[in-house]
């Protein structure tokens, strides 16, 4: 018996069919697929069909491109990407996102459409950049509105950005032709293209085009632009600091007594001034002119606009002063002088451990015991903790006598131990341990740390805040496999997310394996201003990676498998694919020679034989993880010592030896102090560091 089925009916039942696949997939199975980053499906269909990929979620098309475009590099795939974002754009979640990146793909062929979308009125150096271009367009070359002052302080007075460059892309043509027609635009576009070149860290090609603008007449646009002002002393600096000083000083003295009286107001001539005197600085010490350098940042530092300025002031002139050959004498007297002006302490770590090693080598440890009390209060706590730690040591073992019967290495040992951690970002406890030690004092970290949360992103009423829009949208980068490349997006908006979305965020990271992401997003929530430590943030920030197998071959090495977690932490991170640009490789970052070495002791002693046709594999994490603790173990036999093995590891074997034999008398702990390459220094401390935290927390 046939049956003639009904037109209407037949496409009803046809339409229902097509809607449960995506490009002749079954949609379950292409969710599932591009959960777990599979695009392939997406690669083999035809540009016009990639409407169907918002079957799976209106919000995939643009996940989807993600993916796409860093996969395949061809004609095709762009037009496949394009027709992706084109469909993105009728999701509001990730409209906007879309909406760039198409204008990234061809600004001429989408701006249109993205100026008309409602999220353009949110993002503001967007819209004014689309804006302008519309106006260009409109009017032509011939309207002198259209290069008006509110084009040139978009250029000329912001932080340049992506909506910058590309606005600046499809103006060239327009620049070159009112250069023709306005005598002052031909000086516009040679600035616009100066810091176009700086923002690319071509300060040569940045010099060309600022020197062709220079001239008394044309100093106004340097005076009343100071992001610009700042973009020429940097290619002054790096292209030509002998004519920068001298450029300098003619407009500085310019702005003490201009030709003009309505030229400058008094506060625009001060904030020109301090740009004046600091970039000179900035070219003095270019030119290796310490003296002069110094006079410069100590001149800049009473006209310095705001806190951070005032802080790059007394940093430069603590370099400028710091001489090995002058003992170290002027360094201290400036940081007494400025240490209490600081607006964060945190900016002169550097500074100051290369001081305390410098300072340590030379046995000047009653400067390391002034440094302290000049910087106590001022400085970070883990600063503070090693000049109080390395005082109390030198006490402790007769380096230095006491100032008077008061002073006692306990009582440096007590500033060390630091009853309180909080209000510094990521946590360190490498001095507090020491200390506790020498004071007889158990760590006690669990008085320090909270269990949960203190409240401060929650509601008073206890129940959690609804998720942002933002956050819906950073979600979904996990939701369709495309963790890898979320962290550049939640870096930009991270200001906008809640503590409790962030460690949300943290948490999916490490869920999907990207560690690096995890303890970097980490950072984000630690440092905000009344954070307060927990231990749940303390998990995401020290991750297990790979744990079956560091713990199995921490055994195997008979070493700590807290001590293996955090040298791989330091490492790699939890990368397997880690590649260094000395050619370490894998998750303990071993060199190939000594990766082959290792290997081949093991086979000799009777282990596994992990070399095949003279090879080691050690991007595979088992053979890598079980090398490298092999490898610590057998420094820790030579050395006898956790603490050197862990120099040895990172710096060479003969490299500590020849330190050692240099100061044969220092303890461990003090000689480390004394290890001459920054890198090293941090590494053995960074890895005992969060050996602690890996043993709190799961040892």
């Amino acid at each position: 018996m046939h049956f003639i089925v009904p037109c209407a009916l037949f496409f009803s039942i046809f339409s229902s069919c097509s809607a449960q696949t995506v490009l002749n997939v079954p949609l379950s199975k292409a969710s599932a697929m591009l959960s777990q980053g599979d695009v392939q499906f997406i690669g083999n269909a035809a540009p016009e069909k990639m409407h169907e990929v918002s079957r799976i979620n209106p919000a995939a098309p643009f996940y989807a491109a993600l993916l796409l475009e860093r996969r395949e590099a061809d004609g095709d795939t762009k037009e496949k990407c394009i027709a992706l974002l084109t469909e993105a754009l009728k999701c509001p979640e990730v409209r906007g996102e879309a909406a760039k990146k198409l204008v990234s793909y061809d600004g001429d062929r989408f701006f249109k459409e993205s100026q008309t979308l409602a999220w353009i009125s949110e993002s503001g150096d967007w819209a004014r950049a689309f804006n302008f271009f519309s106006a260009v367009h409109d009017s032509g070359t011939q309207k002198t509105s259209v290069y008006g002052s509110d084009l040139m302080s978009f250029f000329l007075d912001e932080p340049l950005g992506d909506p910058h460059k590309w606005l600046f892309m499809r103006l060239q043509d327009y620049f070159q032709e009112a250069g023709g027609i306005f005598s002052d635009w031909d000086t516009a576009a040679d600035l616009v293209r100066g810091r176009m070149a700086a923002a690319r860290l071509s300060y040569g090609e940045a010099f060309r085009c600022f020197r062709s603008a220079f001239g008394r007449e044309n100093r106004k646009w340097f005076f009343s632009h100071r992001e610009l002002l700042s973009d020429v002393g940097k290619a002054f600096q790096y292209a030509a600091p002998r004519e920068g000083l001298k450029f300098f000083s003619e407009w500085e003295n310019a702005v003490i007594k201009p030709r003009k009286p309505d030229e400058l107001s008094a506060s625009e001539a001060l904030q020109v001034r301090y740009r004046l005197i600091y970039f000179s600085g900035r070219m003095a010490r270019q030119l290796k002119k310490s003296e002069d350098a110094a006079g410069f940042f100590e001149n800049a530092i009473p006209y310095a606009p705001d806190m951070p300025q005032k802080d790059a002031c007394i940093w430069y002139l603590l370099d400028s002063v710091y001489d090995e050959k002058d003992n170290g004498g002027k360094f201290v007297r400036i940081l007494e002088k400025y240490a209490a002006q600081w607006g964060d302490g945190g900016y002169f770590s550097d500074i100051l451990d290369r001081f305390s090693a410098w300072a340590a080598r030379q046995g000047r440890w009653e400067l390391i015991r002034r440094v302290f009390f000049a910087i106590n209060g001022y400085a970070d706590k883990e600063t503070s903790a090693k000049y109080a730690f390395i005082t109390g040591r030198s006490l402790d073992l007769g380096l230095m006598p006491r100032r008077d019967d008061s002073e006692s290495a306990e009582y440096f040992y007590t500033a060390a131990y630091q009853d309180e951690i909080q209000g510094d970002g990521p946590p360190s406890f490498y001095y507090r341990a020491r200390a506790a030690g020498y004071l007889g004092k158990p760590l006690a970290l669990d008085r320090l740390i909270t269990a949960k949360d203190s409240g401060a992103s929650a509601k008073d009423s206890g129940k959690p805040a609804p998720p942002s829009s933002t956050y819906k949208f950073l979600e979904l980068f996990f939701k369709f496999g495309c963790a890898a490349y979320a962290y550049p997006y939640v870096r930009a908006v991270r200001e906008e997310l809640s503590l409790d979305e962030l460690r949300s965020i943290t948490a999916k990271f490490t869920g999907a394996g990207e560690y690096q992401a995890a303890v970097n997003m980490t950072l984000f929530f630690m440092c905000r201003r009344g954070y307060r430590l927990t231990k749940f943030d303390l998990q995401l920030s020290y991750p297990r990676g790979y744990k079956e197998i560091i713990e199995k071959n921490a055994e195997r090495a008979r070493i700590s498998p807290a001590l293996l977690f955090a040298l791989v932490r330091r490492e790699s991170v939890f990368d397997p694919a880690a590649h260094s640009r000395a050619g370490a490789l894998g998750l303990t970052q071993l060199m190939e020679r000594t990766g082959n070495e290792m290997a081949r002791i093991l086979a000799r002693n009777g282990g596994q034989n992990y070399v095949v046709d003279g090879e080691t594999d050690l991007l595979n994490p088992n053979i890598n993880s079980h090398l490298g603790a092999l490898y610590y173990k057998q420094l820790e036999s030579i050395t006898k010592s956790p603490l050197l093995a862990l120099l040895a590891y990172n710096g060479g074997i003969g490299r500590v030896r020849r330190w050692q034999k240099a100061r044969p008398a220092l303890p461990d702990d003090l000689f480390l102090e004394t290890v001459e390459f920054r890198e090293t220094r941090g590494y053995g401390r960074g890895v005992l560091d969060d050996q602690i935290v890996y043993d709190y927390l799961y040892y």
